[in-house]
């Protein structure tokens, strides 16, 4: 049986000055004596009184030898009092920042359950904030300018911002969550080679095991769904110096692309800097790691002169396709892809080979 406990967080807080001068009159002891008691001066307690100052630790502790009420409540009550002053300012300041908030995916954030569901814009700027761990509005514009930088040649991130920071940001939380082995990179390029052999299972088969694989490498793998204006096919991130990132965004749902996408992300973490983080969009094509990146995955998918062999004779029938696919055990879709990738074949043509996936299960 769980046991829940409710916290009271009340909207108010009593300065001590007030309760010391309920102190005062229940004792019917005056100001003028109190303070003589004390060895401060008149006018000084009388500030504390009227709200003006706090009450020091100091000042504590000659209340508590002169009314024998303990320094600590003295302490408590003023920090109490202090800090929910700092709360109303900063609601206060947050209040202004309502165009700010509306700049985010919000329906996207409610649907995850990342924000509460409330129309209420006020309500949402401190949900937004915990989100992105980040303090206020002003910090968040900050921080995300000085990291630009590391976000490698994304125009998404540049235009999108907010939103393509949404839903890295998602990712990052959804990847804390999964428990990895220090970072191997012997174990993950072996690791690879087992996941390449996925590639012709299911969906339901290959995402729990690839998953799996990863994890034990130490690389968190997760799957999150695009909010909207967002064109992202995946990104890769360094939590710590042990622990990857690779976040699909399922743009496309078909496993041609989730597996390019995949093994493209594989090669940032091997060869690339931990320092940058990578989010693959249109706009990196002409980037050297992302080039590279590409090339890698392309390698490590595909049998590269068998394939090239295959493009050069130019039969490209369905029958073609599957019986190559099953020679070198590779799914038929990607060979279906890579051949729409080389301008062999329109985009349109054998369209059935390649697996649709419902990714649904896999992003909650």
């Amino acid at each position: 049986m769980s046991t829940t406990v409710n916290s009271f967080t009340p909207d108010y807080a009593i300065h001590p000055g007030e309760y010391l001068e309920e102190v005062l009159e229940s004792r019917e002891i005056s100001q003028r004596d109190l303070a003589s008691r004390m060895g401060v001066r008149e006018d000084y307690l009388s500030s504390i009184i009227h709200k003006k100052k706090p009450i020091g630790p100091d000042t504590a502790l000659k209340l508590e030898k002169v009314l024998d009420i303990s320094s600590n409540i003295w302490n408590n009550m003023n920090a109490n009092f202090r800090l929910f002053e700092a709360k109303l300012k900063e609601d206060a300041e947050l209040a202004t920042k309502k165009e700010w908030a509306k700049e985010f995916p919000l329906s996207w954030l409610k649907k995850n359950h990342y924000i509460p569901n409330t129309r209420n814009i006020e309500e949402l700027i401190k949900p937004i904030l915990n989100f992105f761990s980040i303090t206020s509005p002003d910090v968040w514009q900050q921080y995300y300018k000085k990291t630009q930088a590391v976000y490698r040649n994304s125009s998404s991130f540049v235009s999108e911002q907010k939103a393509t920071t949404t839903w890295l940001t998602a990712g990052i939380i959804k990847g804390k969550t999964i428990e990895t082995e220090p970072y191997n990179k012997e174990v993950f390029i072996e690791n690879l080679h087992a996941i390449r052999k996925l590639t012709c299972e299911k969906s339901s088969v290959y995402i729990p095991k690839m998953t799996e694989l990863c994890a034990k490498a130490g690389v968190a793998f997760v799957c999150v769904p695009l909010p909207p204006k967002v064109h992202v096919y995946a990104a890769t991130k360094w939590l710590s110096p042990r622990k990857a990132l690779i976040c699909l965004s399922l743009r496309y749902k078909t496993n041609d692309q989730f597996w390019f996408s995949f093994f493209h992300e594989a090669a940032h973490i091997l060869y690339h800097s931990k320092k940058n983080v990578y989010i693959h969009d249109r706009s990196t094509k002409k980037d050297k790691n992302e080039i590279e990146a590409n090339k890698v995955a392309r390698q490590m998918l595909l049998p590269i002169n068998k394939y090239n062999h295959f493009v050069e004779r130019g039969k490209f029938y369905k029958s073609d396709i599957i019986a190559f696919s099953k020679q070198y055990k590779i799914a038929p879709g990607i060979i279906v892809g890579a051949l729409q990738h080389d301008k062999k074949l329109e985009q349109g043509w054998h369209y059935k080979l390649k697996e649709k996936i419902d990714f649904t299960c896999y992003c909650e």
